[in-house]
This record gives structure tokens, C-alpha cells and sequence, in this order.
């Protein structure tokens, strides 16, 4: 009976433990001035979606870099991006904006809290003293232009020793928001099959969100051959499709018109 009470009391006493959501990729030390291209990049390894609304993210000096909103879900063995922009990086545009900037080269750090602020996970590096603020050993840091990256596992899983100077490696950087989900990618176009609308693309061609070139993205798209509307292109306009929008949606994707693309929809 005592070793009954004992183990009821011991696993009632237990820290609530999570499978669950980690700091996958993290770029504090872009290529060139930095304002506005740094980012941090979370992925959910698990069979389930799981809710961290009201979780939050936070850095060197407890400054809150964001606090997510209620009903945010990052999906199975899916991504959510936190950029400081909202146009970062080309193409692929962060789940939320935050404040990512001015994270430092040389000693700084990030942890993951839920919405009862116990920590979830934690990456830093450098010289960081803060004990909330990195696992195990520190990440020595990472070169210019260079992200620091979790090391990727069979079947989607990642590594996660809570020592972050062995889970962590520097990488080119790979960032995936939420549109993205790990898996099977035939055509090596970083967007997986589970996701991928253009399964066929050549290796060499800058793909969508949904994994589809220009050309294909304008082959896909049924109302082009409308009349379009260019007059509402507008330079800061996000990778959507808008009505009687199929040209200027080509023209922001490049930065520049497409002419094949555009030929194919509603422009001579």
C-alpha cells in the first residue's frame, strides 16, 4: 500500500511530458545585412496535429519574439515558419510574423513555452549563459549565410537527445511553412507528395508552394483564358489567387512578366 501511495504521489508530481513540437531550423546569421531575413522554423514530428495556441517563443534577455493566437495547429509531421517579414524568404511566406530580428550571432537562444509557460524546447548557441535558453551543450554558432538544423531521421522524425550541440548541424538553409509536410518527394522539389499538385517537375525549376513551376502553375489555373485585370498587381500582393488576378499572379512570382505563362492565360 505505502509503494502504491509512493508511485501515485511520483507520477502525479511528474513534469507534463510532450511528443511533441520542436525547434527544427533556425537562421540567425543571414547572408549579407540581416534585418528582415532572419527565421525560425518549428515542426511537429507526431502522428497527431497539435494545438500550441497561446504557446510562445522567446529569446536572450526574455524578450518575446511571439505569442501564438488561440486555435493555432501545427499538423502532423508538418512546419510553421515565424519570420520577420512578410515577404521572407522568396516565395514562401512565413506562417507569422514575429520578433525574429537582431537575434545574435554570437551568443543568443530560443525556447518554446507552452501555454502553461513550461519550456517544450529549447535551442541556443554560442556563448549563452541563460540555462532556459539551450539543451545540454550550446551550438558552437553557425556561419554567414548558414541556418542551424535539427538532424533529420527515417520516417520524418528528427533527432532530439536534449543536447542541442548533438541534434543540431549547420545547413543551407531549408525553410518550410505550414504548406509543407514531410514525406515522400518523387520529384526532389523540397514540397512532398502528400502536397505536391505538380509531381512531374524538372530538379532545376523554382516551384510554388504547391510544388508547380510557372508554366504548370498557369496550366493549372482554370479561369485563366478571361480577361484579366492587371491594374491590381501590387508589388507586396502574397502568392494567392485572386479573381481575374491569373497574370498579375504570374508576374509576382518571378518579379518579372512571364511571356510564355502569359501567353498561355489571357495577355498577348
Amino acid at each position: 500500500m505505502r509503494l502504491q501511495t509512493i508511485v501515485i504521489i511520483f507520477l502525479l508530481t511528474m513534469p507534463i511530458a510532450y511528443a511533441n513540437v520542436v525547434i527544427n531550423e533556425v537562421l540567425f546569421n543571414a547572408q549579407g545585412i540581416e534585418w528582415g531575413k532572419e527565421w525560425i522554423e518549428l515542426y511537429n514530428p507526431t502522428k497527431e496535429d497539435i494545438d500550441i495556441g497561446q504557446w510562445s517563443l522567446w529569446k536572450k534577455g526574455q524578450t518575446k519574439i511571439i505569442k501564438f493566437p488561440l486555435g493555432t495547429k501545427i499538423k502532423s509531421q508538418s512546419y510553421l515558419l515565424i519570420g520577420d517579414d512578410n515577404t521572407l524568404p522568396p516565395n514562401l511566406y512565413p506562417d507569422f510574423i514575429g520578433n525574429v530580428s537582431l537575434l545574435s550571432n554570437l551568443e543568443d537562444g530560443i525556447v518554446l513555452k507552452d501555454a502553461l509557460n513550461q519550456s517544450i524546447d529549447a535551442a541556443g548557441w554560442g556563448t549563452i549563459s541563460d540555462p532556459e535558453l539551450y539543451e545540454g551543450i550550446r551550438i558552437s554558432s553557425a556561419p554567414d549565410g548558414m541556418s542551424v538544423e535539427r538532424i533529420a531521421l527515417a520516417d520524418c522524425q528528427v533527432t532530439d537527445t536534449d543536447n542541442n550541440s548533438n541534434d543540431f548541424i549547420n545547413q543551407t538553409p531549408t525553410p518550410m511553412n505550414s504548406s509543407n509536410i514531410c514525406g515522400p518527394d518523387d520529384d526532389n522539389d523540397v514540397v512532398g507528395n502528400h502536397n505536391d499538385l505538380c509531381p512531374d517537375t524538372k530538379p532545376e525549376e523554382e516551384v510554388d508552394d504547391d510544388g508547380c513551376s510557372n508554366v504548370q502553375f498557369c496550366k493549372k489555373q482554370n479561369r485563366c483564358g478571361r480577361s484579366c485585370d492587371q491594374a491590381d498587381w501590387k508589388a507586396n500582393e502574397p502568392f494567392k489567387i485572386w479573381p481575374g488576378d491569373c497574370i498579375t499572379v504570374i508576374v509576382h512570382r518571378g518579379g518579372i512578366p512571364e511571356p510564355y505563362c502569359a501567353g498561355l492565360t489571357c495577355a498577348d
